[in-house]
């Protein structure tokens, strides 16, 4: 397995997919979607449009937006050259960690937020050392503002954008306005249409409900399957992290601080709980690319003992099918 997903062979991302289609394929006929409360007014928009379809087209929906997000989450770290080797192991992880419980077989508007992440990533990162900034700084920003129409905990990502920026290039105001108006665009849309419908105040209202009484309150009953996934992906998760620095210093300047970056996701995704009232399984795809970004590099740095690695990776994959039985 490790392998096959380590090799430079591009076949790899089109089992991708097929392990989304098979994880998720016991919701053919009637996978939900999260309500128009879960989410921001853009996530209230998809669901009118969209949450009457059938069940198999929202099937069809989720299983490609994860697949989709799988794919170029692994594109964009091999582009970026964020591991210091190319793999597809990246995808493999993001595909079974969003599939890794029956409880987490709901299309959530996390799943979106965490799609347009990833072009917001992508856009920073071509900011180092690029000397036409000014596009990527602008739709860097719009994306991230995007994030909090359809989730709005998601808001915290502006920080995250503006520490990448401070971390990518050195310090201009210019710049920094440039993102702010792109990030500020998205809002004021929503003014203007809210205000148009006679609304205004309901909209900011609900958009801000989250952030006026923050909570951290436990959602999620933990059975013995939950118990031995979220143990064995700890286990992986502390060797990774111990694996990264003890690496740490033998990587380009360059690709500590891409890893620096998705570190600041892991963070991100831990204060955007504090204000997603209930704290349930779909809040915890909040953490699912730097925790498959870790996991992909503990398991690409695999050069001895590789019996072992296989165990471990078939373990999971045993555990996240034991979630699903």
């Amino acid at each position: 397995m490790i392998r096959f997903f380590r090799s430079p062979q591009p076949a790899a991302l089109i089992v991708v997919p097929l392990i989304v289609l098979l994880l998720w394929g016991q919701r053919f006929f009637d996978l939900p979607f999260a309500p128009a409360e879960a989410g921001g007014p853009l996530w209230a928009l998809f669901v009118s449009l969209l949450g009457g379809l059938p069940g198999f087209v929202r099937f069809i929906l989720a299983v490609g937006t994860l697949s989709l997000s799988a794919i170029y989450f692994n594109l964009m770290v091999n582009r970026h050259e964020v591991l210091y080797k190319n793999s597809y192991l990246p995808s493999l992880f993001y595909a079974l960690l969003s599939s890794a419980s029956v409880e987490l077989l709901t299309f959530h508007p996390i799943h979106l937020v965490n799609l347009v992440l990833l072009r917001v990533l992508d856009k920073t990162l071509d900011l180092y050392k690029n000397e036409r900034p000014v596009r990527g700084l602008f739709d860097g920003g719009f994306l991230c503002g995007l994030t909090g129409l359809l989730y709005p905990p998601a808001g915290l990502l502006v920080l995250l954008t503006l520490l990448g920026i401070l971390l990518l290039r050195p310090f201009n105001i210019r710049e920094l306005l440039i993102h702010l108006v792109g990030l500020a665009l998205p809002y004021f849309f929503l003014t203007v249409l809210a205000f148009w419908n006679g609304n205004l105040v309901e909209s900011w209202t609900r958009l801000l409900e989250p952030f006026r009484s923050p909570a951290w309150i436990p959602g999620i009953q933990m059975e013995e399957a939950h118990q031995v996934l979220g143990a064995v992906t700890g286990f992986l998760l502390l060797l990774a992290l111990l694996k990264l620095r003890a690496n740490y210093y033998k990587n380009t300047i360059r690709t500590r601080t891409y890893q620096q970056i998705l570190l600041l996701i892991l963070l991100s995704g831990i204060g955007s709980l504090f204000f997603a009232g209930s704290i349930g399984w779909a809040q915890l795809q909040l953490f699912i690319l730097p925790v498959a970004l870790l996991l992909a590099y503990y398991f690409v740095s695999a050069k001895k003992r590789m019996w072992f690695f296989e165990t471990m990776v078939w373990v999971l994959i045993g555990v996240v099918v034991w979630n699903h039985l």
